[in-house]
C-alpha cells in the first residue's frame, strides 16, 4: 500500500483510537473488505445449497404423497 512498516504498540484506550488506528486504517478497512466478501460469498452458497437441498426432498415428499 506504498507504506512503510514499523513497531506496532496495541492498547485499547480512546487516545490509541485515534492516533493509532490513524496509522492503520487503509489496511484495516482493505482487511474487512476481504473477509466480509469472503464471508458473504460463503454464506451466499451454503445457503443457495440448503435451499435447493430443502426443495428437492419437499418435491421428492410430495411426489411420494402423489402415488400412494
Amino acid at each position: 500500500m506504498g507504506t512503510e512498516t514499523g513497531d506496532f504498540d496495541f492498547e485499547l484506550s480512546y487516545e490509541w483510537l485515534m492516533n493509532g488506528l490513524s496509522a492503520i486504517w487503509q489496511p484495516f478497512l482493505l482487511g474487512c473488505f476481504v473477509c466480509g466478501a469472503i464471508a458473504s460469498m460463503t454464506g451466499y452458497m451454503i445457503m443457495r445449497v440448503y435451499w435447493r437441498l430443502h426443495v428437492v426432498k419437499a418435491w421428492r415428499k410430495r411426489k411420494l404423497k402423489r402415488s400412494t
